[in-house]
């Protein structure tokens, strides 16, 4: 690390960073960050293909089917990434009955070679995307309905268990980092459980990245490691940039192809001459 680049490190840790915990912490174990790092990429992914086929289907002005079974019904969007299936995007609505997903658009292929087929009748599917469904159902209405942005990141190959992060999303040329939350949802037969809520962080910042900067920055105060969606919102971001995310005893550094690297303990880095 550059004797610059550590002087503007302690100078925003001496402004911005938490106060220090009193109690027992170590930093994140390498497999940890590994493993977040492997959940963020995906969404990354999940996120890239879900922008780019919502993109197509504006261009090419495709118009919701009407259908007795969906009347009502709100729109929910779901992302299929192997081992659990081909690539593919869908656009459907869970049915009352929660016992079917009734999709509406389908579009498959990778970014740049997508293609839209469209079902009228809608298609039902009682599998992968009905799971999904059903977990973010139950999430949105765990937080009383979310008006952001949201991915579904299944567990297990059998639909049973899954991740689903609700975030907000950027407008225009400025980002929003933060204010999200991730859920642990449960399907087992008819019941749907939501085992764990975790508020990954705390309030949203808006910013837009600085003309030649070299990184980015935000300051931790729920927990002491980075959060899946830091990881989501590096590889999100343009220009590509490394983010720096300080907790209350620990720095980290995120690179912009998503693998996370522990830098140093922030009391460490508050004693260095600057």
């Amino acid at each position: 690390m550059t004797r610059l680049l550590c002087f503007v490190i302690a100078s925003m840790l001496a402004a911005a960073a938490p106060a220090l915990s009193q109690g027992q912490s170590r930093p994140a174990a390498d497999d940890e960050l590994a493993a977040i790092s492997k959940r963020g990429r995906i969404l990354a992914k999940m996120q890239t293909l879900k922008d780019s086929a919502t993109d197509l289907l504006l261009t090419k002005k495709q118009q919701y089917s009407d259908s007795a079974t969906t009347d009502g019904a709100e729109l929910s969007v779901q992302v299929q990434l192997p081992p659990f299936g081909e690539t593919k995007v869908v656009y459907g609505r869970l049915g009352s009955s929660q016992d079917t997903y009734f999709i509406d658009f389908v579009v498959t292929g990778n970014n740049g070679n997508m293609a839209i087929k469209t079902f009228s009748p809608p298609l039902e599917d009682q599998q992968y995307f009905l799971a999904a469904a059903r977990a973010l159902s139950a999430a949105r209405q765990s937080t009383e309905g979310w008006p952001g942005s949201y991915l579904v990141l299944p567990l297990d190959k059998n639909h049973k268990r899954f991740y689903v992060y609700l975030y907000p999303r950027d407008k225009g040329n400025a980002y929003l980092l933060g204010g999200d939350k991730r859920y642990k949802v449960i399907l087992d037969g008819d019941s749907v459980q939501i085992a764990e809520k975790k508020q990954l962080h705390q309030a949203t910042l808006t910013y837009q990245v600085k003309k030649n900067a070299r990184f980015s920055y935000h300051s931790a105060v729920i927990g002491d490691k980075p959060e899946d969606t830091d990881v989501l919102h590096v590889l999100t971001r343009k220009p590509a940039l490394p983010e720096l995310v300080s907790t209350a005893n620990y720095l980290y550094r995120i690179e912009t192809d998503g693998q996370i690297k522990f830098v140093d303990k922030i009391n460490h880095l508050k004693q260095r001459p600057r």
